[in-house]
């Protein structure tokens, strides 16, 4: 568990451990360089440079052994007050993704020389919010689509009918799932067969 190192990081790494080592290595200014790096890529085939998710700051403060521990002992000790341990299927987790309704430019034919192309897009930053919710026995729930809008008329102006089979569609000023979730959305839960104990 940890954060990734990029390549220059890697490479800086892999001088400093020769040098602690006493390792014959001729690594200019203690930092192996670009045939090392292709040299340790072919005998690591598994290994390739990934972008990363974004972490802010906070979170990755809070991402160490000691919080991840405390975690878990406090969700034991909350499965064991409810009587969960063994009802996966009263266990459910929901996340959810805002999904923008600018889109991204197809690539273009270009020179190869070219830096900066320009694709056009809308003037639009508004995004939806898709709500998922699954069990720990694997069930899942239909998803629940939030448009942004103050009526009724936001949801029919989306093509509901191609959409994800069984989900269930809203509306809330801001898309957000707090205020949708938190103002009579016991029946999105009943309508997936999850009431009384188990919502």
């Amino acid at each position: 568990m940890g954060l990734g190192m990029n390549k220059a990081q890697v490479m800086e790494k892999v001088g400093h451990l020769v040098k602690e080592l006493n390792l014959d290595q001729n690594f200019k200014n203690n930092t192996s360089g670009k045939d090392w790096w292709y040299g340790f890529k072919g005998r690591n085939p598994t290994i390739t440079l990934r972008s990363p998710e974004k972490l802010t700051s906070i979170r990755a403060r809070a991402f160490n052994s000691v919080k991840v521990g405390e975690y878990f002992l406090d969700l034991k000790k909350e499965m064991n007050r409810l009587g969960l341990n063994d009802k996966p299927e009263l266990v459910w987790n929901m996340d959810e993704k805002g999904v923008p309704l600018e889109h991204t430019p197809s690539k273009v034919v270009a020179a190869k020389s070219s830096r900066t192309i320009p694709g056009k897009v809308s003037n639009t930053r508004e995004r939806n919010t898709i709500f998922g919710c699954i069990n720990a026995r694997g069930d899942r729930m239909p998803p629940l689509v939030i448009v942004k809008g103050k009526t009724q008329k936001a949801v029919m102006s989306y093509n509901t009918a191609d959409g994800p089979v069984g989900a269930t569609w809203t509306y809330q000023a801001k898309a957000w799932t707090e205020d949708v979730l938190g103002n009579g959305s016991q029946h999105i839960f009943e309508e997936s067969g999850i009431s009384g104990r188990n919502f």
